[in-house]
């Protein structure tokens, strides 16, 4: 790595961040992780509060089990009016394991779900009898799904 370009090294240095001068190294990770299952469940905030209302955040459980422990990571959207509260769908959920490199892939995942959240939801979902509460994807008008469909001429969605 010592005869690339500095700006070639700054861009994977950056990639190897949790923050800015943090590194995603296993010692890092151990410890966060250690922290996760000495509180038993976390909860981080993305954006400031409001009255009546939370912004969008992201949980994450640690889930002891007999013969390994895995980590809940849920990102959910923010609640900004009543109709909120009563629908607190999540929108990512996954389990990994309760390891440096499974909490390295939640965190990667929960960043990309609040980027997608930033996106918004799909209109095409939301207006199906019962709505459905999917993300728009990566550069799309809508969700993967949709799209998909669209291309091939479906009316059914994926």
């Amino acid at each position: 790595m010592m005869s690339m370009p500095l700006e070639v090294r700054a861009a994977i240095e950056w990639f190897l961040e949790l923050s800015p001068g943090i590194q995603a190294d296993t010692e890092t990770l151990t410890t966060l992780l250690s922290h996760i299952e000495h509180e038993k469940d976390v909860t981080l905030y993305d954006g400031p509060f409001f009255p009546s209302g939370l912004p969008p955040r992201v949980t994450i459980d640690y889930e002891r089990r007999k013969k390994t422990s895995r980590i809940l990571v849920r990102v959910h959207p923010g609640l900004y009016c009543e109709k909120d509260y009563r629908s607190q769908q999540s929108a990512f959920e996954r389990r990994y394991d309760a390891t440096s490199d499974g909490l390295l892939a939640g965190i990667v995942d929960a960043k990309s779900a609040l980027a997608n959240l930033k996106r918004g939801w799909c209109e095409t979902c939301l207006a199906l009898e019962p709505p459905k509460r999917k993300l728009k994807g990566n550069g799309l008008p809508s969700c993967a799904g949709c799209v998909l469909s669209n291309a091939l001429g479906c009316r059914s969605r994926v």
